[in-house]
């Protein structure tokens, strides 16, 4: 359905029935507003500063778990991954250095919302272009400057354990960040190119016969 269709059938629905168009408008914005005000009071502010692992952690996944739901597009369901998985590596900073036992969780949570970013970033890119995909993979490229200069430093700070997920994370933003090669298609593993012909040590290339 086209732009002007859409927007055509949204002024019908306005003037057919101004305040159910506003209740369906401000729906998203209230149920955002009621997960805002459990996270400020009682446990909200528990849950807001847990780690992976603690008791109150799942009530800010739930959260989120909101906030993607209410995403209006792919690309706004790209931003609102890119800033979940920013938020699992906050996680996993403040793991590294005041809860060391809680750093295997962390990584293998960021590694999770890590593969989910990629996972929508690769459905994006698979779809028709769009002039909304540069805004796309500037999300993508901030992500890869910001987030794995602080893995590299994380590495060294956490078990084994942690930093294999701290190493795969790498590796998908690594591929994420990519420049696409020829044809818009992100490049794979290079193969070797065939040897041109060499030319003799003191002498004059060689000369196939008949020639």
């Amino acid at each position: 359905m086209s732009e002007a269709v859409l927007l055509a059938e949204e002024r019908r629905a306005r003037r057919a029935s101004p305040l159910a168009w506003w209740v369906a408008r401000l729906r998203p914005v209230a149920v955002v507003a009621a997960f805002a005000l459990a996270l400020i009071g009682g446990t909200g502010v528990a849950a807001a500063a847990s780690l992976p692992g603690d008791p109150a952690y799942p009530i800010k996944r739930a959260a989120e778990v909101v906030e993607l739901a209410l995403a209006r597009s792919d690309e706004q369901r790209v931003q609102v991954l890119a800033a979940q998985t920013q938020r699992r590596l906050d996680e996993l900073s403040r793991a590294a250095a005041t809860r060391v036992d809680k750093a295997p969780t962390a990584s293998t949570e960021y590694e999770a919302a890590v593969e989910r970013f990629a996972d929508a970033v690769q459905e994006l890119r698979a779809a028709e272009p769009s002039e909304k995909h540069e805004q796309v993979e500037k999300v993508v490229e901030a992500a890869h400057d910001k987030q794995v200069q602080v893995l590299e430093e994380l590495k060294d700070r956490v078990p084994e354990s942690a930093q294999r997920g701290i190493e795969r994370a790498i590796e998908k933003h690594e591929e994420l960040a990519a420049p696409p090669g020829k044809g818009g298609e992100r490049p794979t593993r290079p193969t070797a190119s065939p040897r041109a012909a060499e030319t003799p040590r003191g002498g004059r290339p060689s000369v196939s016969p008949g020639r």
